[in-house]
């Protein structure tokens, strides 16, 4: 008896969606000037089980230039993540929406999960257009920085900014950073110790109920995800 219960127990938990995973696009070089970059579901800045892949193969990819014009972006299926690739050298910014679908965590009410990924691929300098260090509206929930290595940051929830919201960062070489929360105008600023990759997530709750193929949901958990090169800065 005690086996079969333990054998239900691990199939249930096995059915149950991964919480702490989120929808990250990383570039393979940090300031590396080939616009190329993986895209994965993950806790971390680094690929996890290939089998999740699947749960966020319909995620809707696009990018921008210099011009600001956003095109759509393609991606090919690897064996840990997805690739992408941008033609030039960039730095490009490089969005993504992904719809996961209707969840449900113990006796919470079932919810949304909306993810929205973002990363630059290319080297940022002051040079780089002014649009990526704005608002994209392709985007409901964003991470904006405020410069190409400033490490400060703004919150954005449909444009504006987004007080009180809860900041996790993934710093170079680390599974988790800090956690920080936004001002009432929505910036937050990361202590920049060492050049690389910098993830940020950020979560907002919007009290919406809905239908999404024949099921019911009472709200909706966006969840934004941004990665990027920062170098500290010269003293």
């Amino acid at each position: 008896m005690k086996t079969w219960c333990t054998a239900l127990a691990a199939l249930l938990l096995a059915a149950l969606p991964v919480w702490a995973h989120f929808l990250w696009i990383v570039p393979d070089k940090p300031g590396d000037d080939k616009a190329t970059a993986q895209v994965f579901f993950s806790d971390t800045l680094k690929p996890d089980n290939p089998e999740l892949l699947a749960k966020v193969s319909k995620t809707e990819l696009f990018f921008r230039g210099p011009r600001g014009a956003a095109e759509e972006l393609k991606w090919t299926e690897a064996k840990e993540a997805y690739q992408l690739s941008v033609p030039g050298t960039g730095p490009y910014e490089v969005g993504g929406v992904c719809r996961y679908g209707v969840a449900q965590r113990g006796n919470d009410e079932p919810f949304l999960l909306m993810y929205y990924p973002k990363a630059y691929l290319g080297t940022l300098s002051k040079a780089s257009p002014p649009l990526f260090f704005k608002g994209w509206e392709k985007l409901p929930l964003e991470i904006i920085p405020a410069g190409p290595a400033t490490g400060v940051f703004q919150v954005a929830w449909q444009g504006k900014p987004l007080p009180d919201a809860e900041v996790v960062v993934v710093t170079p070489g680390q599974e988790k950073g800090p956690e920080l929360k936004t001002n009432k105008e929505g910036v937050f600023t990361v202590e920049v110790k060492e050049a690389g990759n910098y993830g940020i997530r950020v979560k907002y709750v919007e009290p919406k109920t809905g239908e999404l193929d024949g099921k019911q949901y009472k709200e909706v958990r966006h969840y934004a995800t941004l990665v990027m090169s920062i170098a500290p800065a010269k003293p």
